[in-house]
């Protein structure tokens, strides 16, 4: 059932944004993060990402979420991505909390060179912009996988061509 019409400039939206929720995704997950969702949690010294987000993997969802809803006014995306937007940002908010309480007195220590949101910690002086190798592994991945999604795997994967969309 359809809620807008769909419109090539939304599909653009979707286009940009895609990439940098699958770059956020991808290094959210192969970084070292202790306070939020990572294969490498641990009590290893944050990952490059955390500097720009403390969470990368859920804003990577949030992205995607965003885009996708903006481009897909039905009600089966909506309810797909509206349920990942609403976990993204519940995920944030219990995650925030849960550290909070588990470091206690060094919570303010572990977050002051990192941001719920992307690049504030930058733009506040409280964190240097840096890339390491998992930003790296990123870049490349979310870059060949949006080549591939936008050359046919998209449309091979959901019935549905964003290039075909963006230019109609």
């Amino acid at each position: 059932m359809e809620l807008w019409a769909p419109a090539a400039w939304r599909a653009w939206i979707a286009i940009y944004l895609v990439p940098i929720a699958l770059f956020f995704l991808v290094a959210g997950l192969i970084s070292p993060n202790p306070l939020s969702i990572s294969f490498r949690r641990g009590d290893q010294d944050a990952g490059a990402i955390v500097a720009i987000t403390r969470h990368p993997v859920l804003w990577g969802f949030l992205l995607w979420t965003f885009g996708h809803l903006i481009a897909n006014g039905d009600v089966r995306s909506v309810m797909l991505f509206g349920a990942l937007g609403i976990f993204s940002i519940v995920g944030m908010a219990m995650t925030e909390r849960r550290n909070r309480r588990r470091l206690g007195s060094a919570w303010s220590t572990a977050t002051l060179s990192s941001s719920v949101f992307p690049f504030a910690a930058m733009i506040w002086g409280r964190a240097p912009f840096k890339i390491d190798r998992p930003m790296i592994i990123a870049m490349i991945v979310a870059a060949l996988t949006t080549f591939w999604l936008l050359a046919g795997g998209h449309a091979e994967l959901f019935g549905a061509d964003p290039l075909a969309a963006a230019t109609s």
